[in-house]
């Protein structure tokens, strides 16, 4: 967290880091949704434009692309590394997400 109280984007993919081991990916997906809220909360009023589906698809690319590069493009371990219960959730994601 900043001096001022606003919570950096970094913090928020240290809080989903924390949580990327979850078996359950209802619960990843719940503590996403937790910490995208907090965020934004931490930086004030949400405008009218905001769009949480464009916030949490970035957050999604993201986590996908780490997880990729730490597990050598292993789809089977990446998904592992992200909690998921196969590799091909994590290519549909993938395949949804423009990846």
């Amino acid at each position: 967290m900043s001096a001022d109280g606003r919570v950096s984007i970094w913090y928020v993919l240290e809080r989903l880091e924390d949580v990327r081991t979850q078996t359950d990916l209802d619960d990843f997906m719940k503590e996403l949704r937790e910490v995208v809220i907090d965020y934004e909360k931490s930086i004030g009023n949400i405008t009218e434009d905001f769009d949480i589906h464009a916030a949490l698809k970035d957050v999604k690319i993201d986590y996908i692309e780490r997880a990729l590069r730490k597990s050598g493009n292993n789809y089977t371990r990446a998904a592992e590394i992200l909690g998921m219960s196969n590799r091909q959730t994590l290519k549909n994601w993938a395949k949804e997400l423009g990846k």
